[in-house]
């Protein structure tokens, strides 16, 4: 609410108030107050990046406790919410194995254990479903998401998914089958390098060529490369920690 737009939207039964002076009225009768305006949020400019990957819910609260909050192997700065929270933006770095994550909750942008959100299902005309196909791959790491909405995929890591589609070749979900079972899945947890077609088709070679070029580039790379002013580059810089594999920006 600190960053919302102002006016805020009006809820029955909340008085707020609006800096530093209170009404003499309200003085011990209010329920919320904000002495210092909103801060100017850094996302809208990357909303249109951001939008094109996955969306997570938060089934477990991550707050620093006694001083204490589990971090990944490379200590890169972590995000702290609470069970409901939405984080946008994820992405499944290699160096995590899928056990981390990298999102943005609340215009801060950190690292998250997996297993402590739900991904949300892309809408379902962006899911190819298709019963087969010449295409597989092997898995790289384990998925396992259960509950919540879509038809997840589980697979562990070393299994062969088969008739695997996609709406686009970049897209950050497809669908295929495992041990029979069909369901969508993260692209970013199978071996890029193990993509092929199967000898009875054709142009294998270019669908797995496209899709290790992709691995190759780093999606949040061209999502930072948005210029800015070297005021909004200090600003966010300060938000995004230390992270090396956080924002790279172009400063004009």
């Amino acid at each position: 609410m600190a960053r919302h737009p102002r006016p805020l939207p009006v809820v029955s039964g909340f008085t707020v108030v609006e800096g530093d002076e209170i009404p003499p009225h309200l003085k011990d009768n209010f329920d919320l107050c904000f002495p210092n305006p909103p801060t100017a949020s850094v996302m809208p400019p990357l909303a249109p990046e951001v939008g094109r990957l996955p969306t997570a819910v938060a089934t477990e609260t991550r707050k620093l406790t006694h001083g204490i909050l589990r971090t990944p192997p490379d200590r890169a700065p972590v995000l702290e919410y609470a069970v409901g929270a939405r984080i946008v933006g994820v992405e499944f770095p290699p160096r995590y194995e899928g056990k981390w994550a990298i999102g943005w909750h609340d215009g801060v942008r950190g690292a998250f254990e997996s297993d402590t959100v739900k991904l949300e299902p892309p809408p379902r005309s962006e899911v190819r479903m298709q019963g087969t196909s010449n295409m597989q791959a092997v898995a790289r790491w384990k998925f396992r998401q259960t509950g919540g909405e879509g038809n997840w995929l589980k697979f562990n890591k070393g299994d062969v998914i088969e008739n695997i589609s996609w709406a686009y070749t970049d897209h950050w979900c497809w669908s295929g089958t495992s041990s029979k079972h069909w369901g969508i899945f993260p692209q970013s947890h199978i071996d890029p390098n193990s993509v092929q077609e199967l000898p009875s088709g054709g142009g294998g070679a270019r669908d797995s060529n496209s899709v290790a070029s992709a691995e190759k580039k780093s999606t949040m790379s061209s999502l930072f490369s948005i210029r800015r002013t070297p005021a909004e580059n200090r600003k966010f810089f300060s938000r995004a920690g230390n992270d090396p594999s956080g924002p790279r920006l172009v400063i004009d």
